[in-house]
């Protein structure tokens, strides 16, 4: 019934309020019931925003790729321009970021 009391007063009350309610309740001994849900739920925000930049980032490291090689093959057998170089350290530091995103 205690839960029930502070989940009523919550609605009422601003986050420094909410803690020390929390706080009160917590030092009964009984277990926390909303933490758990509210861990997993940003764990799977985080992991869906992960997600949504590694596809943002492969895109673009495919996008990059195809510039790269037409660039390539359109310039001379000894040529690299400016910009070939440019986008080939683009492409690195884009999959590095990828690599340690997926790592993460």
């Amino acid at each position: 019934m205690r839960g029930a009391d502070v989940s009523t007063t919550v609605a009422f009350f601003g986050p420094e309020q909410y803690r020390v309610a929390f706080d009160r309740w917590a030092k009964d001994g009984e277990p926390d019931p909303v933490s758990p849900a509210i861990l997993e739920q940003q764990a799977r925000t985080r992991n869906s925003d992960r997600q949504k930049k590694m596809v943002q980032d492969t895109n673009k490291l495919v996008s990059l790729a195809t510039d790269l090689k037409e660039q390539v093959e359109k310039s001379g057998k000894d040529t690299i321009t400016n910009d070939a170089a440019r986008k080939a350290e683009e492409i690195e530091k884009l999959a590095k970021s990828v690599r340690d995103r997926m790592k993460d």
